[in-house]
């Protein structure tokens, strides 16, 4: 089942771009956003990392092979 989203991808990518061009700030934007400021902190991360393709919400839970699972 996928997770719903209460930010659109497209304004995380917006709220990133702002943060790291220094015109607001990350209390700014969660209150903008009515979310958490860590949250945005991890959106930011998340992007500086992964860049748009690191927001982009995934559609079903990861998968991992039997030899990880403990």
């Amino acid at each position: 089942m996928p997770h719903k989203e209460k930010v659109s991808t497209a304004l995380k990518i917006d709220a990133c771009k702002k943060y790291l061009a220094e015109s607001i700030s990350i209390a700014n934007i969660a209150n903008t956003l009515k979310v958490d400021q860590k949250t945005v902190r991890r959106w930011i991360c998340q992007y500086q990392s992964d860049g748009e393709s690191g927001l982009k919400s995934q559609k079903y839970n990861r998968v991992y092979p039997p030899e990880l699972k403990l």
